[in-house]
């Protein structure tokens, strides 16, 4: 029998934060098996659209990785101008907050800032994230999961943001699936 566990990343005190490191170790098993599905999933893969206005699963990728920076980096500092949101999702990712495209309109396209990024640019970017978001969230302790911040007119706590951060990678990572398997019957078709 197979003996499958959920073991926090390293560095991570199961006495002081054993939320904070299961949570880590369940982005890190998403990510996992994101980058499984993804690794080799050529350009053309990751650009296709079902149709104008529909994401594209290298869109998707971009908005994960955005959506953890600003989560852990952006709004844990207090960050609200857009100069600096983007100051610090560019250094992390190297593109800005908005280059995902997201929300696209409904007429709209895979966005030119992403065009002939590969599976290995986007899964960098996720790597990116993560390792900042590790760099941070070992510095939180299961007791400071009440602490809550202003964000966009909401005080948010960061057991909330560890919530946010695991339903909305699993959330895309299920988009994702669904349009590679959408784009498989339609180039089988």
């Amino acid at each position: 029998m197979q003996k499958i566990t959920l073991v926090p990343p390293p560095g991570y005190d199961s006495r002081i934060a054993p939320v904070v490191g299961t949570t880590a170790a369940e982005l890190d098993l998403l990510l996992a098996s994101l980058a499984k599905r993804v690794k080799d999933a050529p350009v053309e893969l990751l650009e296709w659209q079902l149709q104008p206005g529909v994401n594209t699963i290298g869109m998707l990728l971009a908005h994960i990785a955005i959506v953890e920076v600003y989560w852990v980096e952006v709004a844990e500092r207090g960050l609200t101008s857009l100069e600096e949101v983007d100051r610090v999702v560019q250094a992390i990712l190297g593109i800005r907050m908005d280059d995902d495209g997201l929300p696209l309109p409904a007429d709209g396209v895979h966005p030119r800032v992403l065009a002939g990024k590969t599976a290995t640019d986007y899964l960098g970017m996720l790597q990116q994230a993560r390792s900042a978001t590790h760099r941070t969230l070992l510095g939180w302790k299961d007791s400071d999961l009440e602490e809550t911040r202003q964000v966009e007119g909401q005080e948010v706590s960061r057991a909330w943001v560890l919530y946010h951060l695991v339903e909305h990678f699993a959330h895309h990572r299920g988009q994702i699936a669904l349009l590679v398997s959408l784009h498989r019957r339609f180039q089988s078709a």
